[in-house]
């Protein structure tokens, strides 16, 4: 790429909790509201549960249909080779 970056100096801004507490950043509140959230009627900049459980459940649901999809067409086939089989036979 041939960027050159040079740092001249580095200042702490943020602070992470210690451990056994809620993991959260301490920091300068110069980019949004006191308690981090992104409206002043929010009590947390936290998100729910639901943030994380719909991408997986997305996920499951297109494994599922994955599965569905490939095991009906594998059964369609071997119910045709089946067929083949009994008219081969008579």
């Amino acid at each position: 790429m041939g960027m050159l970056v040079a740092v001249t100096s580095s200042v702490r801004v943020a602070t992470f909790a210690p451990a056994g507490k809620t993991q959260t950043v301490l920091g300068p509140n110069d980019l949004g509201p006191a308690n981090g959230a992104a409206s002043p009627g929010t009590d947390s900049g936290r998100l729910g549960a639901w943030v994380l459980a719909l991408p997986i459940a997305v996920l499951a649901a297109i494994a599922l249909g994955a599965a569905v999809f490939v095991g009906s067409r594998a059964l369609k086939q071997r119910s045709r080779i089946r067929q083949i089989e009994r008219d081969l036979e008579a």
